[in-house]
């Protein structure tokens, strides 16, 4: 369920995590690593769980109003397609979905004011009124108006996202920060285009108005950006209620969170461990491919997440054969777009570009199968 640049992404923040920390036990990071995987799932559990709360809550509503000392025509005879919705009659009946809802223990008890707030607002919404209105009704527009919900209402409501944080249950935002000496020499320099950080530099020079002066700066360096924990969970819970089909029954298996095969090419734990113990053993050693290919600028100066990214991609090149070169090049680009400095993605590219050139040479690259085709 779960791609590889979802994999992708938890070895970077895993990797981060094991630089940043005192302990350096691989066999206990890579416990780490695996149970953060098994917790983004648990999140969608949550998350769906929640979904599932939100329409129990709308049921016991219609029910009391009908209790009401002075019940009106609507009270006692209220539109029940939301409560009659298909798609979610059956989330709530199927074996699989309950049995993980239970091994989490998940209640919705101590939260009522969040699912009141959340489920007024639903009420009041135009997709609300126009979906009651809809008649006939069929499996596919109640299906398309739960993912509706779901990701309109509830995945981006901050309160219930806060509640999701209180419980541990996705990786936050880890700030460092870092007092920098910036000298007006490195943006001169021939060379300086290179630098994926040149721009905002360039911008501090001129807004403080010291051409020719050293100036420290504080950096403030962050783990994840939007593409966090809770967003990938986000896209499991949608990818686990897109496989719901009309067909399906309370027997019917939730979908697997990672492939599984006996051939390691399309085995993701086998990948996500490999990916991440490799670019440990190996990150010191590729520190030459990396500084033979940076002129007038000093390892040490390359951003952390740069740093990681460029490792990450070295390993893949040189440690996964049925890897396209072109396919690990566009993912840490694309990584780096989110994790790093606005022209780390350039960076990247650029050093890459030179490193492949410089390993082809040295005929240290082996692809075969899939990663022969470029």
């Amino acid at each position: 369920m779960l791609t590889r640049r979802h994999l992708r992404i938890k070895v970077l923040q895993a990797l981060y995590a094991y630089l940043q920390s005192d302990n350096h036990q691989i066999d206990i990071a890579e416990k780490q690593l695996v149970s953060s995987i098994e917790h983004i799932y648990d999140l969608a559990i949550n998350q769906i769980s929640f979904l599932l709360n939100l329409w129990k809550f709308a049921a016991e509503r219609l029910e009391e109003g009908k209790l009401k000392f002075r019940p009106s025509e609507e009270d006692l005879n209220p539109n029940t397609r939301f409560i009659d919705n298909a798609f979610l009659k059956k989330l709530n009946s199927n074996n699989s979905l309950m049995k993980q809802i239970e091994r989490l223990k998940i209640s919705w008890t101590d939260y009522e004011e969040v699912t009141r707030r959340i489920y007024k607002s639903l009420r009041s919404s135009n997709a609300y009124r126009e979906y009651l209105e809809k008649s006939p009704n069929s499996f596919r527009e109640d299906k398309n108006f739960v993912l509706q919900i779901f990701n309109d209402f509830i995945v981006n409501d901050l309160g219930l996202q806060a509640i999701f944080e209180e419980k541990n249950l996705f990786w936050t935002n880890d700030i460092r920060e870092e007092t920098i000496v910036l000298k007006k020499e490195i943006l001169s320099s021939e060379n300086s285009e290179q630098l994926a950080d040149r721009e905002i530099l360039s911008r501090i020079f001129r807004q403080e108005g010291k051409e020719n002066e050293e100036i420290e700066v504080t950096s403030f360096e962050q783990s994840i950006y939007q593409a966090n924990d809770y967003s990938i969970a986000v896209w499991i819970a949608n990818r686990m209620m897109n496989d719901v089909k009309e067909n399906w029954n309370e027997s019917s298996p939730l979908p697997p969170l990672l492939k599984t095969s006996d051939d390691s090419e399309d085995n993701d734990m086998e990948f996500l461990l490999s990916l991440f113990r490799k670019t440990i053993l190996h990150f010191d050693e590729y520190n030459e491919y990396i500084t033979e290919k940076i002129i007038n600028w000093d390892l040490e100066r390359i951003a952390v997440m740069d740093a990681i990214l460029l490792k990450m991609a070295i390993t893949e090149i040189l440690e996964f054969s049925y890897i396209p070169i072109k396919v690990t090049m566009n993912e840490y680009i694309e990584l780096a777009k989110i994790y790093s400095t606005p022209k780390s993605s350039q960076f990247i590219n650029g050093m890459l570009d030179k490193i492949v050139g410089s390993l082809k040479n040295r005929n240290l690259i082996k692809k075969a199968g899939r990663g022969l085709f470029e």
